[in-house]
């Protein structure tokens, strides 16, 4: 029938078509194609060449996955999402590939954070330094008691305690019997430190360091303390200590009237005056404490 087309017609004009394309390619690439076969292979290189940023894509997703790239079925080398499923409708089982062991092995580790907290330390009211000096012994071993009873969550052993002790007997006396107590208590082939218990070391220092004579000291210092520049409220402290050293008590009437004797004698002379010619001499060592004090106080 001659109005219709044959088969062989119609691959004849579409391979007509085909190489009008080809001719019309050739015309607008830059660089010379020499025969027609190569402009066709061109052509048809040049159509499925892969697009270099989804490439890039490609391997980036291809490196966290470990799973290789996944061909879109458009052909143009660009892979599909590795974070979704690859059945946008739901059926089947989900492709979602598992991370990376490798890439897996160098992201930082997360460690808990740590609630517990090391006990800190109260610096308040810490001890003087003990020289050797056996009049202060008792006040540097009281001090040291009270910093660690405020600091018992961080001086919790025996040794912990004698070594705070130690830190304040770096000097004079007290340093060499530090010395001479620490290598008495050092293995001589181990070199190990054996510390005493903390009840059994204060002894020993309360023992090493008791002064000598002390009710007699104390005496002395009574028959020769002296106001001079210093307040009446220190010199009254002062005196005070003193009295407790010679254990006297002022409870009987000659203790009394020895106390305020030396007490009025301790006093500059123009206060001690002021009180005896006062209106009413106090009859108590603590009435001259009190006279004292008030009267230094208007002077």
């Amino acid at each position: 029938m001659e109005g219709r087309r044959s088969p062989t017609t119609e691959s004849t004009d579409i391979a007509v078509e085909e190489l009008s394309r080809s001719a019309q390619f050739i015309k607008q690439r830059p660089s010379p194609v020499h025969t027609l076969s190569e402009a066709i292979e061109s052509f048809f290189t040049e159509e499925k060449k892969p697009n270099p940023t989804l490439a890039s894509h490609e391997s980036f997703f291809s490196a966290y996955e470990g799973t290789g790239s996944i061909t879109n079925p458009e052909g143009t080398g660009y892979t599909t999402n590795p974070f979704t499923s690859s059945n946008p409708l739901g059926e089947g089982t989900s492709s979602i590939p598992g991370p990376n062991p490798q890439l897996s092995n160098t992201l930082p580790v997360i460690e808990p954070a740590n609630t517990m907290s090391a006990p800190k330390e109260l610096g308040l009211c810490k001890p003087t330094l003990f020289h050797g000096d056996r009049k202060q012994i008792s006040t540097f071993i009281q001090e040291c008691k009270v910093y660690l009873l405020v600091n018992r969550a961080v001086y919790t052993t025996d040794e912990a305690k004698i070594a705070f002790i130690f830190s304040y007997m770096n000097d004079k006396e007290a340093k060499k019997w530090k010395d001479t107590y620490l290598r008495s208590i050092t293995d001589e082939i181990t070199e190990d430190i054996n510390f005493l218990t903390y009840a059994l070391f204060i002894a020993l220092l309360k023992k090493n360091f008791k002064a000598y004579d002390r009710e007699r000291q104390g005496v002395y210092n009574l028959n020769t303390i002296k106001q001079g520049n210093r307040l009446v409220e220190e010199l009254v402290t002062k005196f005070s200590l003193y009295v407790a050293e010679v254990r006297l008590t002022s409870d009987t009437n000659s203790e009394q009237v020895m106390l305020i004797e030396k007490f009025r004698l301790a006093l500059n002379p123009s206060l001690a005056k002021q009180i005896i010619f006062g209106e009413k001499i106090p009859k108590t060592l603590e009435g001259w404490y009190e006279k004292a004090i008030q009267y230094n106080m208007n002077y």
